[in-house]
């Protein structure tokens, strides 16, 4: 009987405490006693840990810019406290587990601090070798090591998703579990508008288009792997905080159901976008502006004046957008910076069904909420709000567009 390797990830909740990782530890155990079977297990920070670590950051450096090189070093800590401890979770119970780091398994990125792009996984062999002795081999998500050096780069906001859908594929797998706060994929944030509708199924494209939007619950470039190797991803509730009735299956919808072929529409919510006015000099045009932070993850970009331009980021990737500026060594560059939400509507159908802004804005208007800005291209339509009427907004889209269960 062949060996089955099981590549499962935990989000930063499932792990956020000892107890939460004791639970995680014993479902995994309960995994293994099903035969021939051996585990990778990538983990995230624990709980909350990645935001407190940026703020330390901007504490230490008052007025200054972290440094990308220190920041990603900093801010891929709490992987590297996270694995260790679930290691010693498992060896606890009986368990053989062993943790490694991305430089002992060789996940070769390139440079990008900050958003960094898996190249390769280099020693499978070593994986394999391990897996001799151990049948849990416990790995930090969100980083990986810059292909020819020994420098730690963080893979980005999400990235966890990144490296156990690298591993998977690197492994052969066709398949791969990812373990979140919610129980699969809805239509809305069910934390945030009750009763949205929940999808059993979806197609790599759609979920690349919420993800990039900024629905939390996949990241848009881990998806994109997964659908380059036809890897299966599964999103189910982690077991550290309650029972599963069944997630979603994201991947080929080879019989998709009839809302998946006529449009299956969704809404991604940030509830903290950082949005970054941008005045610059006549000699430094908005091309020239754009091309030193298009690898970023920027949400969206709005130019409307040819030396003005207004990004949309995460508060994560604001640091990397403001060390990239100062790059272009302009000083007259000035910029402004406040926190808003930002909600993306995302439908494969709008190009066939015009009259989707339209019912935008009315939504808006008979719900008294005043919006800061709405911006439409493609098959998504951006609305900009302040953050205190981020859940308002959300519930008078979700009930125009029909998200939620009737």
């Amino acid at each position: 009987m062949r060996e089955k390797i099981i590549v499962e990830k935990f989000g930063g909740t499932s792990v956020a405490t000892s107890e939460k990782i004791k639970k995680i530890a014993l479902y995994v155990k309960k995994q293994l006693s099903g035969g021939k079977i051996k585990s990778i297990i990538v983990v995230s920070a624990m709980g909350k840990e990645t935001d407190e670590l940026q703020q330390l950051a901007w504490e230490v450096c008052e007025k200054s810019i972290p440094t990308p090189r220190e920041f990603d070093l900093l801010m891929t800590s709490g992987e590297r406290k996270t694995s260790p401890l679930m290691a010693l979770a498992l060896n606890s119970i009986g368990v053989k587990a062993i943790s490694v780091n991305s430089l002992q398994i060789g996940v070769e990125t390139n440079e990008k601090y900050g958003n960094a792009k898996i190249l390769s996984i280099k020693n499978i062999g070593k994986i394999k070798k391990l897996f001799k002795e151990y049948p849990v081999i416990v790995v930090p998500g969100f980083q990986g090591i810059i292909k020819g050096t020994d420098e730690v780069v963080a893979l980005g906001r999400g990235g966890s998703d990144k490296t156990a859908i690298a591993l998977a594929s690197s492994l052969g797998n066709k398949y791969c579990k990812i373990h979140t706060d919610v129980d699969g994929v809805y239509a809305v944030d069910p934390r945030i508008v009750p009763g949205a509708k929940k999808f059993k199924e979806v197609g790599y494209d759609q979920m690349i288009r919420l993800s990039s939007a900024g629905a939390g619950v996949l990241m848009d470039q881990a998806v994109k792997t997964a659908a380059d190797k036809d890897v299966t991803i599964e999103v189910r509730l982690s077991p550290s905080l309650g029972e599963s009735d069944g997630g979603t299956l994201v991947g080929r919808m080879r019989h998709p159901p009839i809302e998946t072929i006529w449009g299956q529409a969704g809404l991604a919510i940030q509830q903290r976008v950082m949005l970054v006015k941008i005045h610059f000099p006549s000699a430094c045009t908005s091309g020239e502006m754009l091309a030193s932070i298009k690898e970023i993850n920027i949400i969206d970009a709005d130019i409307r004046e040819q030396n003005k331009v207004s990004l949309f980021c995460s508060p994560t990737d604001l640091n990397y957008v403001l060390a990239d500026l100062e790059k272009l060594k302009q000083p007259e560059i000035k910029t402004e910076i406040r926190e808003v939400a930002g909600l993306t509507l995302v439908d494969s159908m709008m190009k066939e069904q015009p009259g989707y802004v339209y019912r935008v804005i009315k939504s808006l208007e008979q719900a008294q909420i005043k919006y800061e800005s709405v911006t439409s291209s493609g098959t998504s339509i951006l609305i900009v709000v302040r953050k205190d009427e981020c859940v308002r907004t959300a519930e008078a889209l979700a009930r125009e567009f029909s998200l939620i269960e009737s």
